[in-house]
């Protein structure tokens, strides 16, 4: 039977909050960078998903390493969290609805959080093969 612990449910907040810190850093950086260089508006969009893609790949990693197995359904858990968090974030300011960039958001958050936590996981493991 499945069963939650608090040890697992700690892993799983300080992963999200992580998260939270690495894409916060990143869009602070980002936007320190393009308000010092003159470029045009239309590069703030993909740079914020770009963010928050790395964001949910280091929560994801960090997770994964520490529990040692599951990368990938840490890195979906962590992922579904994450776009749920933004998508909120972004009702709350903007009175928008589900939209295909919305779509094309959620593709790009749980796919790189699968992948840092595959990563996260191989890392644990220490295998080489070479």
């Amino acid at each position: 039977m499945f069963q939650l612990d608090l040890k697992v449910i700690l892993k799983y907040l300080r992963g999200v909050l992580l998260s939270a810190i690495v894409t916060l850093s990143c869009l602070a950086v980002c936007a320190f960078i393009l308000s010092k260089v003159s470029v045009d508006r239309a590069f703030a969009a993909p740079l914020a998903t770009l963010c928050l893609a790395l964001g949910a790949m280091v929560g994801a990693f960090d997770i994964a390493y520490s529990r040692g197995k599951k990368g990938y359904l840490v890195g979906l858990v962590l992922g579904g969290c994450d776009f749920i968090l933004i998508t909120c974030a972004g009702m709350l300011i903007r009175e928008g609805s589900f939209t295909r960039n919305t779509l094309f958001h959620s593709i790009i958050i749980l796919l790189t959080a699968m992948i840092g936590g595959i990563l996260g996981v191989g890392k644990k493991e220490k295998k080489s093969y070479i």
